[in-house]
């Protein structure tokens, strides 16, 4: 991302690195139409590792199973300043991913909101 600033009268222009933000503001994954019988939650995770790789960040598929056996497939984003975890439907960022804690954003619970049992990749 390119940024401009003005320092005594000299347009400077330089480069930032893109950020996990950066990145999910422009990504069209989330975009994309939900269907149970092709394309889910562990196709939209695919769908975003594949081009978050593309642009260079480290991530991959989480896989979250709760008490009840119900499963859920978010993204990690491994960053210099940790781990990111995304909802790939929505693109929003998860504040805990914990076992024994429900996985919740500032909106909804997913699983109903119960508490996750296990955290694993696919």
């Amino acid at each position: 991302m390119k940024t401009t600033i003005l320092i005594l009268g000299i347009l400077i222009m330089f480069s930032r690195p893109i950020t996990v933000g950066d990145f999910l503001a422009q990504d069209t994954t989330n975009l994309n139409q939900y269907n149970k019988y092709n394309y889910v939650c562990s196709d939209f995770a695919a769908d975003l590792v594949r081009n978050a790789k593309e642009h260079s960040f480290e991530a991959e598929s989480i896989v979250i199973l709760f008490t009840h056996e119900l499963g859920h497939v978010i993204v990690a984003f491994y960053t210099d300043d940790g781990t990111i975890y995304v909802e790939p439907q929505t693109d929003t960022i998860y504040p805990l991913v914990e076992v024994g804690q429900p996985l919740c954003n500032i909106d909804w619970c997913v699983g109903n909101g119960e508490a996750v049992r296990k955290i694993t990749t696919p």
